[in-house]
């Protein structure tokens, strides 16, 4: 039986969690698995980082199954969870002045014509690389994302002791922003949403340099935003929101989205986030100014049964996509394509 290697170079918590499980996983079908971290190979230059790491990479494959979490051009199984490098380029008018990306988009070209097997975590990524690389599509299988369910929601509590905790009133709605990177979830976009939307209360989490930034902005317009940087535990503000908005300018599928509607939080997000593709056409912002969505949202904060009805409804929808039936299509996938 083959050996397999599971590679990665920017390792999470998120990552490694989910590389545990898939190792322990194949280790319970009979295959001896090893996770490779290339995260520690010293260059002073990101670039040739990159090509490095690759060219090592390659070297010691020798007869190993390759499984890839991260771009290798010796990919056998690439997981595209990240997205596509190309598509990033578009938000980033400036992306030639960057060398690595130039070099990513060449690994990344190597990797999708090199690899015998493509998982996406969406359509969305699906499609942009069967219409960039001009893939086959059988070569590609699409994977939603799974979460660990909670096993107990009250959302009531959750929402007094928070609101104590932030010093906001009880009595109006959270409206909630989860994201790390601000620029390609649309914290901007949501900022200015606010300005559409009855009195409530809003609040940013996130590990973002920029972050002042969005504070003046939030400012500027008289928006009342609350902003605090990622704590370890996200849940409680899941389970104390009403709302969640993610309007992503670029976002392959955010598990943001799957864990607010574990809590019964009401979701909108844009086409351009493939977590979209789990949600009904009336959650989904289609531009900036969609009048569509801010009416409905104001209708969500003035209707607090239909807002206990959706909740119930997103708590079941999230059901669907969990954890071990992720790993379990993962592995599938992995059974059909090693030899």
């Amino acid at each position: 039986m083959k050996n397999i290697s599971i590679l990665e170079i920017n390792l999470t918590n998120k990552n490694q969690r989910f590389l545990e499980r898939l190792k322990n996983a194949l280790n319970s079908k009979g295959f001896d698995v090893i996770i490779k971290n290339y995260n520690h190979i010293k260059s002073k230059n990101p670039i040739t980082k990159l090509i490095k790491i690759n060219k090592l990479a390659k070297k010691q494959k020798k007869d190993e199954f390759y499984i890839c979490l991260d771009k290798f051009d010796s990919a056998d199984i690439y997981l595209a969870n990240s997205g596509v490098q190309n598509i990033y380029k578009k938000l980033d008018k400036f992306w030639f002045l960057n060398p690595i990306s130039i070099i990513e988009s060449m690994i990344e070209k190597r990797c999708i014509n090199n690899s015998i097997k493509i998982i996406t975590n969406s359509n969305l990524v699906r499609y942009q690389l069967e219409t960039i690389y001009n893939i086959q599509p059988d070569k590609i299988t699409t994977i939603y994302p799974g979460i660990n369910l909670p096993t107990q929601i009250q959302k009531g509590s959750a929402k007094m002791q928070l609101c104590k905790e932030l010093g906001i009133d009880m009595e109006l709605p959270i409206i909630l922003f989860v994201s790390d990177n601000f620029k390609k979830d649309g914290a901007k976009e949501f900022i200015e949403l606010l300005t559409h939307i009855n009195k409530a209360n809003a609040i940013i989490i996130g590990n973002d340099k920029a972050t002042p930034k969005y504070r003046q902005m939030a400012k500027k317009l008289g928006v009342r935003v609350i902003f605090k940087p990622t704590p370890k535990v996200i849940n409680r503000y899941y389970e104390a929101a009403d709302i969640f908005v993610l309007p992503s300018l670029y976002n392959p599928f955010s598990t943001q989205i799957l864990e607010a509607l574990s809590y019964g939080c009401i979701c909108f997000t844009t086409a351009q986030n493939g977590a979209s593709e789990i949600l009904k056409d009336e959650f989904i912002i289609q531009n900036k100014d969609d009048e569509n969505v801010t009416k409905f949202i104001n209708l969500l904060l003035s209707d607090h049964s239909l807002m206990l009805n959706i909740s119930a409804q997103n708590i079941k929808l999230s059901k669907k996509y969990t954890v071990e039936d992720n790993l379990n299509q993962i592995l599938k996938v992995i059974s059909e394509n090693i030899h």
